[in-house]
């Protein structure tokens, strides 16, 4: 087989590209894959600033790329990027990897309908647009976004022979159950839904693992810690903040039950491991969660903020162990016919390629 040509190419995203949140991961994951593929991908970083200096501060960027095969555009900075994106686009093949739906989920109501609409703008001069779920691809496809130039590459999986672990202790701590929660504490991610649901529960119901950057959205941390701190769930909720990928892996394995209740969920990363892991799922009924998640099959999914319904699967799975390990074991059935990473990774960097070949002068 002729090998391939290497290609060079830059990502632009915003802020600190170690993040872990659902689009820096895949994004760090397409970079160790990329030597493997034919590729070199480097990060540029646009400051984290208020509209409109966010602007100024992406063409600034943009302007001293240097010479590269691609531009690919994260999500996030797509609406700071898209008046620069005619020149760029002269320069080289700029590919949108869109994480996240027009608009956001974050911000008020007059950003997100600015976003919103330079979001599209720059998903329509983009050379091509890959998606990471089905839920986006078609929310891209209503919006007037040509079908043909989006490729749905979802993140991937480890092997599970291939997955580090650290071995955690017992972390039902005499509960019933052990819950845990992955999710950085913003608002959308709906952490204080599932501190009200856990504190209407038996005490002897659960104990909570909460897992994530915790200083995201500072107002919203110490909301969150001051209801821990309350008598009704002092003691019965656990904050282990972020963790390294072998102890995440851990606790997976030490749990019964993963709870993510957002009000928004482009992909939901953090239950497709969880059910690699061979556990339960309770999750909103949103966006992309029903492509991932069969309602009473692997999981239970209900109304995003609905805390009664919420509390009252927690205590289900708590209760009837059978009925837990029978969704756990058809969650990991289901994680484990999609992709691995390694698999992604060949869709992602064949479509830049193609990309590329599409882009090229005379094809």
């Amino acid at each position: 087989m002729a090998s391939r040509a290497l290609i060079h190419l830059k990502l632009v995203t915003l802020g600190d590209p170690a993040q872990l949140s659902g689009g820096y991961l895949y994004q760090q994951r397409m970079a160790a894959e990329a030597p493997a593929h034919g590729a070199q991908l480097a990060f540029v970083s646009i400051p984290r600033r208020r509209f409109p200096l966010a602007i100024g501060d992406s063409g600034a960027q943009l302007r001293r790329l240097g010479p590269t095969d691609a531009v690919l555009l994260d999500s996030i900075v797509a609406a700071m990027a898209a008046p620069w994106l005619r020149r760029i686009g002269r320069m080289a093949p700029v590919v949108a990897v869109v994480h996240q739906q027009p608009g956001g989920v974050d911000a008020g109501p007059l950003w997100s309908a600015i976003q919103r609409r330079l979001d599209l703008i720059a998903y329509r001069r983009v050379t091509a647009v890959i998606a990471v779920s089905d839920f986006l691809a078609n929310e891209l496809r209503g919006l007037g976004i040509d079908a043909s130039r989006i490729t749905v590459i979802p993140p991937g999986r480890d092997p599970a022979q291939e997955q580090p672990v650290v071995p955690t202790g017992d972390l039902r701590s005499g509960r019933a159950v052990a819950a845990i929660c992955v999710s950085n504490w913003t608002r959308n991610k709906g952490l204080h839904w599932l501190l009200e649901a856990a504190a209407v529960l038996n005490p002897a119901t659960v104990t909570l693992h909460l897992v994530g950057e915790t200083a995201v959205n500072p107002a919203y941390s110490r909301a969150i810690r001051a209801r821990i701190a309350r008598d009704d769930l002092r003691k019965r909720v656990v904050v282990h903040g972020r963790v390294r990928p072998a102890e995440l892996a851990g606790m997976l394995q030490g749990a019964d039950l993963l709870v993510h209740p957002s009000r928004h969920e482009s992909y939901g990363g953090a239950c497709a491991e969880a059910m690699a892991a061979g556990l339960p799922v309770i999750a909103s009924r949103v966006d992309n969660l029903p492509y991932l998640i069969r309602d009473g099959i692997d999981g239970i999914l209900i109304t995003p903020g609905d805390v009664p319904k919420l509390a009252a699967a927690i205590a289900v799975l708590a209760t009837d162990e059978a009925r837990r390990k029978q969704m756990g074991a058809s969650a990991r059935s289901r994680a484990m016919a999609r992709p691995t990473w390694n698999q992604s990774a060949d869709r992602f960097f064949a479509a830049i390629r193609g990309a590329i070949a599409g882009a090229a002068p005379g094809s």
